[in-house]
């Protein structure tokens, strides 16, 4: 209900787009080409998340389902033509709704993912108590997300007052950035999610052990990458455009874009094993500062103002990285585990029932290898071997009958 609620003005501003890109170039072919297709890619949000393995099982197969619908909208097929350049965001909103649909299928009609952690519908499970607790983790998770996608707009806008080179090298270099960052968040995300698990099982110990293997995961993984950059640097550029003056002038900020993905790394890391801990607060203000007060000025004065161009826009994600990771690593410096995990283990006892069990049972998980219980796994399988206390009473009356 609250993301069909956030999502109005996020379609409103997929809608208006064209209005603001007025105010950053005079090109009315462009514009009218911008507005086309935001319109038509409205429907991204509705791309779902789920378990990872299914998810990222779906994400690879909707990259082939992309580029394959995206060649024969384009381009047609056969004695058909396709439909140019509108073929674009129509093959965007085809894979976007064909990942919700398969997960779907695949996670929860096929595997039965869900039964491990949902019991059914139950109205009574809609509290104002969990509302609060929901919006109190959600909130600065999705209000960092929106302040630095805004700043991200506005930076896409400095770019296009840089001319139309820099629009296209910037989005090449955007496109590679953003392939990188969901690398460097698989990290990430597992980090986080064992942080939590760990800590809500009263084991600080393992938490910081797990904190520092997902650092030096993180820190091969960018020496890797760094590598294979500076030495096929014109050929993984080449896998996006092959015009002459659109490499060079990408070439330009590529030093910088390397410096600034291995910072970005430590960044994401820094961030997951935060919000492992519930330090979202500490997370949205870091970013929402680094972003508003760091990159957009570095770039706007340096790109237009001094006229340094296309390298300040870069020169400026670069130093909100450098921040976000001095203050992302201060913060993990003085975390002292075990009161954390005393606290953690305070705020489910605080909990209704229902929230209680639920961290009793991830208290119990925490150890186990893989961290999930076999797919095929049978309800009443789960029920045997799972302690009364941890089993909600609904599950215990349903076992009780049986």
């Amino acid at each position: 209900m609250i993301t069909t609620l956030l999502s109005i003005p996020v379609t409103i501003w997929y809608w208006c787009v064209g209005y603001v890109l007025e105010y950053s170039t005079d090109d009315q072919e462009l514009i009218a080409l911008a507005t086309t297709f935001s319109r038509v890619i409205s429907g991204q949000y509705l791309q779902a998340i789920g378990i990872l393995l299914p998810t990222t099982v779906v994400g690879v197969v909707s990259i082939f389902v992309a580029t394959g619908s995206n060649y024969v909208l384009i381009y047609g097929i056969g004695s058909w033509d396709g439909l140019g350049f509108i073929g674009s965001p129509i093959a965007t909103v085809v894979a976007s709704w064909f990942q919700p649909f398969a997960l779907f299928g695949y996670a929860i009609l096929y595997k039965n993912h869900h039964h491990r952690a949902w019991y059914g519908w139950n109205i009574h499970a809609l509290t104002l108590c969990r509302l609060r607790s929901y919006l109190r983790v959600a909130g600065p998770i999705s209000s960092n997300s929106f302040v630095s996608n805004l700043a991200s707009a506005l930076i896409a806008l400095v770019a296009a007052r840089l001319g139309a080179r820099v629009i296209a090298a910037n989005a090449v270099i955007s496109g590679l950035w953003g392939l990188l960052w969901a690398l460097f968040w698989g990290y990430g995300c597992a980090t986080q999610v064992r942080v939590a698990n760990y800590l809500g099982a009263g084991k600080p110990d393992l938490a910081r052990r797990i904190t520092g293997l997902g650092f030096i995961c993180t820190m091969v993984l960018v020496v890797l990458i760094a590598t294979a950059t500076s030495l096929m640097d014109q050929h993984i550029i080449a896998l996006y455009t092959s015009d002459t003056n659109l490499l060079t002038t990408c070439k330009l900020v590529l030093p910088i874009f390397v410096v600034a993905c291995a910072f970005e790394a430590v960044e994401i890391l820094g961030a997951g094993a935060l919000t492992g801990m519930s330090q979202v607060h500490t997370v949205f203000w870091t970013s929402a500062f680094a972003t508003w007060f760091i990159n957009l000025p570095v770039a706007y004065v340096g790109g237009i103002t001094m006229g340094y161009g296309f390298p300040a826009l870069w020169v400026g994600v670069l130093s909100m990285e450098l921040f976000k990771v001095s203050s992302y690593s201060l913060a993990l410096a003085h975390v002292r585990w075990s009161d954390m995990a005393e606290r953690v283990k305070e705020a489910a006892e605080a909990a209704p029932e229902m929230e209680q069990s639920t961290a009793q049972f991830v208290a119990a998980a925490a150890d186990i290898q893989p961290t999930t219980p076999p797919l095929m796994a049978s309800a009443l399988e789960r029920n045997r071997h799972m302690p009364n206390e941890v089993l909600p009473r609904r599950m215990l009356r349903t076992v009780s009958l049986a």
